[in-house]
């Protein structure tokens, strides 16, 4: 899944810090007993991106859009997609008219951009009119896409680009023919030449699905197209086959299964993402606990991952939603779901924040070395012992003040839910299941400051 084309620019006193220096250490063996891989906490060289959608007032004010993603959220990066048939609508005849805006205005923002160009967009077949037929092996293919990546670059003359990709999530259209697969890849490895003749020391890549990069069917014909590229580039949404969500805790897993294929080149998520709507089977705490696991997760692959990107700030408008679904000729109502709930604030209005993304705001904030900015944000000081529990967890608070405490299991369904009006208090635990639960602590009530916690139930 993508945003398909720029026709705008899609353009969370006393024994408290021993407790709490405790349960992190207990949070991190638990991991490392989970996932493989690295088991450093904090890489100081990773990126956090962003794909930005406007809510509804924002439409003439992006602005306030990149200061969400930016500002709130500490992303680095912005992703752009530019399909080659909306830059060289007519044979030849070129429309840099969104490359010129992009090159002026986020340099201007100190933001850098992960450019995506694509020959093939998902489902799509993105080439100019006159090329539909010509296979991607040909010259008259790869001339023409390389003059159109000339005048690409001469129009981002300031723009600093993070990564260069050709082609989004082409497996989808590439399938398991094993013969377009290789007309791909020699155009690919062309294009791959060409650009490095001309602008050494861009990192280049070609974005396929998760599926597409680990399936059993397409892993060799991924790992053949990419084994030219200096970054493997991917988009991520843990689905179904049926566009219904599988649940968060398969992320260690999926992560796992894209490092084990490609164990010496970078890894970029470039679209990382997750829906909310009940038609997906999904619902705001589910999407909470994505950004959660994604985290986590990156923690554990901190040298091997160096940047994700979230997908994106804000859901689309019904309007946008249905013209995707026309673009892509899939109008199946889970999967128009799909695409009306991957954003991480609303859209009507002004936009309302989704539990997902205060949490991605603190866990960016509590990783200042993600971003290389600290995201102010108050944070609730507070902690609980012990961990692993068996029938009961003590939880105590810095400041007196009403707190709320919640427990969740890894599904995102509420189990516990308990209103603490001293600095002290226990929960009893003994009537659920042994396991893991997230543990959300809030600040007094009425205040939107949170923490939250993984907690061991043992039998």
């Amino acid at each position: 899944m993508s945003y398909i084309s720029l026709g705008y620019l899609i353009i969370p006193k006393l024994k408290y810090f021993s407790n709490r220096s405790l349960s992190t250490i207990l949070l991190l063996l638990w991991i490392s007993t989970t996932v493989p891989g690295q088991t450093s906490y904090c890489n100081g060289n990773r990126v956090l991106g962003m794909g930005i959608a406007n809510a509804q007032n924002d439409s003439a004010n992006y602005p306030r859009s990149i200061s969400f993603a930016k500002d709130s959220a500490g992303a680095q990066v912005i992703n752009l997609l530019f399909t080659w048939n909306t830059l060289e609508a007519s044979p030849n005849v070129y429309s840099p008219v969104l490359l010129q805006t992009a090159n002026a205005y986020y340099p201007a923002q100190n933001l850098k951009i992960s450019m995506n160009i694509a020959p093939i967009n998902t489902n799509v077949l993105c080439v100019p009119s006159d090329l539909d037929t010509v296979p991607f092996n040909s010259l008259k293919m790869i001339h023409r896409f390389e003059r159109l990546l000339d005048t690409v670059f001469a129009n981002i003359p300031n723009l600093s680009l993070y990564c260069l990709n050709i082609g989004n999530e082409s497996d989808v259209t590439l399938g398991t023919n094993s013969v377009a697969w290789n007309q791909y890849t020699t155009f690919y490895d062309s294009v791959l030449s060409f650009v490095r003749s001309n602008h050494p020391g861009l990192k280049l890549g070609t974005t396929l699905t998760w599926g597409g990069l680990t399936a059993p069917s397409t892993i060799g014909f991924g790992q053949s197209l990419n084994a030219g590229s200096d970054i493997v580039s991917l988009t991520y949404y843990p689905l179904n086959s049926n566009f219904t969500v599988k649940v968060p805790s398969t992320v260690p897993t999926d992560f796992a299964s894209v490092v084990s294929a490609y164990p010496s080149t970078p890894i970029c998520f470039q679209e990382c993402g997750y829906p909310t709507s009940a038609t997906c089977n999904s619902s705001d705490s589910l999407q909470n606990l994505f950004v959660y696991y994604v985290f986590s997760s990156w923690d554990y692959y901190d040298t091997k991952i160096p940047f994700i990107s979230f997908f994106s700030l804000t859901d689309w408008s019904q309007k946008d939603v249905n013209s995707f679904a026309n673009y892509y000729n899939l109008h199946d109502p889970v999967f128009l779901g799909y695409l009306s709930s991957l954003g991480m604030r609303t859209n009507p209005g002004n936009g309302t924040s989704k539990p997902a993304f205060e949490m991605l705001r603190y866990q960016s904030a509590i990783r200042s070395c993600v971003t290389g900015i600290k995201v102010p944000l108050q944070a609730v000081q507070a902690g609980f012992y012990p961990n692993p529990c068996k029938t009961s967890a003590n939880f105590f608070f810095q400041e007196p003040g009403e707190h709320l405490i919640e427990v969740f299991d890894l599904c995102g369904k509420k189990w516990k839910s308990q209103i603490c009006f001293g600095q002290a208090e226990q929960i009893i635990l003994e009537d659920l299941s042994p396991g893991l639960y997230l543990v959300r602590i809030s600040g007094s009530l009425g205040n939107s400051a949170w923490v939250q916690k993984l907690i061991k139930l043992d039998p």
